[in-house]
């Protein structure tokens, strides 16, 4: 019952959240915390200590860049990994 209810929470706060139209928009959406009892990213806390986000990636298709967040991506200023795809296939 628990899982169905989490995905359900996260699933209603996305949808309260609205249409993603920016990146912006998607990190923010992927490192949404309002809900205290199933955040879409989570940290482990004393009622869940099994369930955390390790982190958020971010694939331009365009640029061929991997972005990988390692905290909150809707933090600003954090420490990130960038990485170009295409030199990691050539």
């Amino acid at each position: 019952q628990k899982a169905l209810e989490s995905s359900y929470s996260r699933w209603r706060r996305g949808q309260e959240i609205g249409e993603i139209l920016t990146i912006d928009d998607a990190l923010s959406l992927l490192g949404d915390d309002k809900n205290q009892l199933f955040p879409i990213f989570r940290l482990p806390n004393q009622t869940n200590i099994n369930s955390a986000t390790l982190c958020t990636v971010h694939i331009n298709f365009l640029t061929l860049e991997l972005t990988v967040y390692q905290s909150n991506p809707k933090e600003k200023n954090q420490t990130t990994l960038i990485y170009n795809l295409a030199e990691l296939w050539s």
